[in-house]
């Protein structure tokens, strides 16, 4: 009688384990699917178009990567009031949705950008902490638009004025 009494303590503790870890479980699952969401939102501060006066000491141009986008972007960005001015484009006839994320000589994230469909640039993106340096990282990122499959990307170290 009390080897049975035992064994349901036994069960129902090891249920009550169980229960505890699906729970756990679920909850990073449900907290890494709102990492994701938010990782993949648009863009609030987009321009649709392509940047039509761009000051010419940015030196903006378009650049040919690899996996078969354009992307169009400053090569001498500058500093203003905490953003980084590099007029990131996404060229009209690319079929991907491009990310921004840069990085700092010690490659801390200081600045990221939403997802930015075809067709549309942003001027500016917001820095999170100030530059110490002059020297800065930036790693663009090409998703497929209903997916969100990577489609590669491109990094580049760059001084800002």
């Amino acid at each position: 009688m009390k080897c049975k009494t035992i064994q349901k303590k036994c069960i129902k503790y090891t249920l009550s384990i169980a229960f505890l870890m699906i729970l756990f479980i679920a909850f990073y699952v449900w907290i890494d699917q709102k990492q994701e969401e938010k990782s993949f939102a648009l863009e609030e501060n987009v321009i649709a178009g392509t940047p039509q006066e761009v000051p010419e000491d940015l030196s903006y141009s378009t650049l040919f990567v690899e996996e078969g986008y354009e992307i169009g972007i400053c090569g001498t960005p500058s500093i203003e009031q905490e953003h980084l001015v590099c007029y990131l484009t996404n060229v009209t006839s690319n079929q991907i949705w491009i990310k921004a994320k840069i990085y700092d000589e010690q490659e801390n994230l200081i600045g990221q950008t939403g997802m930015i469909k075809a067709g549309n640039y942003v001027e500016k993106i917001k820095l999170n902490s100030s530059l110490e340096s002059q020297n800065i990282q930036i790693k663009i990122i090409a998703y497929e638009p209903e997916t969100y499959q990577s489609r590669g990307n491109v990094s580049f170290k760059i001084a800002v004025h």
